[in-house]
C-alpha cells in the first residue's frame, strides 16, 4: 500500500507525495533537520492549492503536523530524536478537506550524533540475559535512552563514547560461538580504552579462542560438568557477601581462574572454581563469566542482580548521572504526574519534570491562549520513574515565539495503550 491509495482506485483526488524530501543532522546534539517541498498537484495531476498541513512521522510515531496552508515553497522542521539511532521518516500532505496524500519515505539511516551509553550484544540463541541487564540498569537509574540492545553485533558502532559492551553468548547447546570479525571489533574497542563484559558457558574452554579472549586474563581449567547451582562472591573482594541461587538454562559451565592482572570475583561453592574474572589492564577493563547473568535468582541484599551489576559498573568506572530528581521522588509515582515547569516565567528555556508509574511513550503539545497548537513532539519511550526535558520556546518550525501565556499538555501512553493527560500553564517573557 502506497500512502492512502487502495489498489488501483482512489476514493478521492488526494495530494501527490512531496517532490523533495531531505533529512540531515544539524550538528546540534540529536537535532535533525527535515526539508521538503509541498506538492502542487494531486495524484491525478490536478493543480493543487488547498494544502492545510503536512504530517511527519519518525519511524511509526506521528511527531508533528506542520501548518502549510498556501505555501508551496521549501519548508523545514527540526526534530529532536530520543537518542542517536537508526531512524526512518515519512511525510504526507493533507488538504483542506482532510484528504491525506501519498506518503513519501526517507531511507532508514543513523541520525542524532555518536552513540553514547551501553551496547548489549544478545547473540544467545535462547536469550535470558539482555532483558535482565536492562531491568537492572533501569533499577539503578541508568537511562534507558542510553541502552542499545541488538542481536546483530555489527549494528551499533563501538566508539570511545560507549560506556561498556555486554556480550551474551549463551549456554550449550544454544550458544553462539564468538567469530573472528566480532572478536576484532571488541579488540579494537578495548584498545581504545573500552570496557567489555562477556558471558558464555563454553567460550572460555571448549570453543575456539579468538584474538580478544586473552584480554580477559582468564585461565580456563576445565570444561566443567553439571555442577553450578549457586554463585558466591569471592572473599576479600567487594562481592564477598553475595550469594545467589543459579537457575539458568543448564548447569554445565567452564571452570575459570585469573591470569596476570585479573582476579576472581565470583565462584562456584560446589567445586571452589571460579565463574567470574575481572581484569583491570590499565588501558582497558574486562569481566568474563561462565554463567548467564539472567540465570541468577535475586535474594536479599546484597545478593541481587542490581547490586551485582552496580559493582561491575563501579569496576568499569561508569558513573550514573540519571538520578532521581529529588529525594522525595525516589519511589515510583502511583499515576502519571507532571510538575510545574521551571523557571516560570522563563526567558530562554524551561524544564518539565514528569513521573511515570510504568514504561510508556510520552507526547508534548504546547498551545497559545487562542487554542492554536504551536508545538508538538513525540518524546519517545521512557522507563518508569522520573524524567525531565527542556523546551527552548520555539514552535514546530523552530521559529521563536512571542512573549505571552502558553499551556502545555503531556500525554502518556502506557504499554497497554491507556492514555493519561496532564496540563499546565506557563509564561514566556522576552
Amino acid at each position: 500500500m502506497d500512502g492512502y491509495d487502495i489498489g488501483a482506485k482512489f476514493y478521492c483526488d488526494v495530494p501527490e507525495a512531496p517532490p523533495y524530501f531531505a533529512i540531515s543532522n544539524t550538528g546540534v546534539s540529536n537535532q535533525i533537520e527535515i526539508k521538503w517541498v509541498n506538492p502542487d498537484r494531486t495524484v491525478h495531476g490536478t493543480p493543487l492549492d488547498t494544502i492545510a498541513f503536512v504530517q511527519l512521522w519518525r519511524n511509526d510515531s506521528l511527531i508533528a503536523e506542520v501548518n502549510a496552508a498556501g505555501n508551496q515553497d521549501t519548508l523545514e522542521y527540526f526534530d529532536i530524536t530520543p537518542r542517536p539511532d537508526y531512524y526512518r521518516y515519512r511525510i504526507c500532505a493533507v488538504d483542506t478537506l482532510g484528504n491525506k496524500g501519498r506518503i513519501l519515505y526517507g531511507n532508514e539511516e543513523w541520525l542524532g550524533g555518536p552513540l553514547e551509553g551501553i551496547v548489549i550484544w544478545e547473540l544467545d540463541i535462547t536469550p535470558i540475559t539482555s532483558s535482565a541487564l536492562e531491568a537492572a540498569m533501569e533499577e539503578m537509574g541508568y537511562s534507558t535512552q542510553r541502552i542499545y540492545s541488538t542481536q546483530t553485533w555489527s549494528k551499533y558502532p563501538l566508539g570511545e563514547e560507549v560506556d561498556a559492551v555486554f556480550v551474551c553468548l549463551g549456554i550449550f547447546p544454544n550458544n553462539h560461538v564468538l567469530g573472528g570479525e566480532e572478536a576484532l571489533v571488541l579488540k579494537d574497542y578495548l584498545d581504545g580504552g573500552g570496557n567489555v563484559y562477556m558471558e558464555g558457558g563454553d567460550t572460555w574452554f571448549f570453543d575456539a579462542q579468538t584474538i580478544v579472549h586473552p584480554y580477559f586474563g582468564i585461565d580456563a581449567t576445565s570444561d566443567g560438568s553439571s555442577d553450578l547451582f549457586n554463585v558466591r562472591g569471592q572473599p576479600g573482594t567487594v562481592y564477598e557477601n553475595m550469594d545467589f541461587v543459579y537457575s539458568g538454562e543448564n548447569s554445565w559451565m567452564d571452570h575459570i581462574e585469573p591470569l596476570g592482572t585479573s582476579q576472581r570475583i565470583l565462584f562456584n561453592p560446589a567445586t571452589s572454581s571460579g565463574v567470574a574474572i575481572a581484569n583491570n589492564a590499565g588501558s582497558y577493563k574486562t569481566i568474563g563469566t561462565s554463567f548467564e547473568f539472567g540465570g541468577l535468582t535475586d535474594g536479599v541484599s546484597p545478593s541481587t542482580k542490581e547490586e551485582l551489576l552496580s559493582k561491575m559498573f563501579d569496576f568499569f568506572g561508569i558513573v550514573i548521572t540519571d538520578i532521581p530528581i529529588s529525594t522525595n521522588d525516589i519511589l515510583l509515582p502511583e499515576s502519571f504526574t507532571l510538575k510545574q515547569n521551571f523557571p516560570n516565567p522563563f526567558n530562554i528555556s524551561t524544564t518539565f519534570q514528569f513521573g511515570l508509574p510504568s514504561p510508556g511513550e510520552v507526547l508534548i503539545n504546547i498551545y497559545a491562549v487562542t487554542g492554536q497548537k504551536i508545538f508538538s513532539q513525540n518524546l519517545g519511550k521512557f522507563s518508569a520513574g522520573w524524567h525531565e526535558i527542556q523546551w527552548d520556546g520555539s514552535n514546530s518550525c523552530r521559529s521563536t515565539i512571542a512573549s505571552g501565556i502558553y499551556f502545555y499538555q503531556f500525554i502518556f501512553h502506557n504499554q497497554t495503550d491507556t492514555r493519561s493527560i496532564q496540563t499546565g500553564k506557563m509564561y514566556l517573557i522576552k
